[in-house]
């Protein structure tokens, strides 16, 4: 009876560990690495499967987040869904770390941003239509862009 009882419990404790390590979303280092090789390597194909993929896994971990922000002004031109997505992570920091001092002023960069497109008359479906990462990374040759750097700095933490 002990021995069943003994058994039964190490099945538990191995399938607790193993469900647990398999739903940990990846280190801040592992996205960040990830993102910026490929983005370094201008594999922008690549680039947008594992952003995708992250966040679907991982709607409310705030390195998803981040990625999911530089995807949508990167790739998609929709600057009002990537600072929504940074204003709710910057909604739930509340120390004033260096990443929330970053954060705030991205925020403030692409809100200004937005409003410049307004005053000329861009509409989102023109900032759509010329989205493109091989600009953007051409534009900024090997400087690290904002959104890179507040990925590298996200603290590892779920929202929601």
């Amino acid at each position: 009876m002990k021995l069943k009882f003994f058994v039964c419990l190490l099945f538990l404790i191995y399938f607790f560990v193993v469900s647990y390590a398999q739903a940990s979303p990846p280190s801040t280092q592992e996205i960040y690495s990830h993102v910026s090789t490929y983005w370094k390597k201008k594999q922008f194909n690549d680039l947008e499967k594992y952003i995708i993929n992250l966040y679907e896994k991982n709607k409310n971990y705030v390195p998803a987040i981040v990625a999911k922000s530089f995807y949508d002004y990167v790739y998609k031109g929709n600057l009002i869904d990537a600072v929504k997505q940074l204003q709710s992570v910057n909604n739930v920091i509340v120390s004033k770390t260096e990443f929330k001092v970053f954060l705030e002023q991205e925020i403030r960069d692409i809100l200004e941003e937005i409003q410049m497109h307004k005053r000329m008359g861009t509409t989102d479906d023109e900032l759509a239509q010329n989205a493109s990462p091989e600009v953007v990374r051409n534009e900024w040759g090997d400087i690290e862009i904002p959104l890179l750097k507040i990925l590298k700095m996200s603290p590892e933490l779920n929202i929601n």
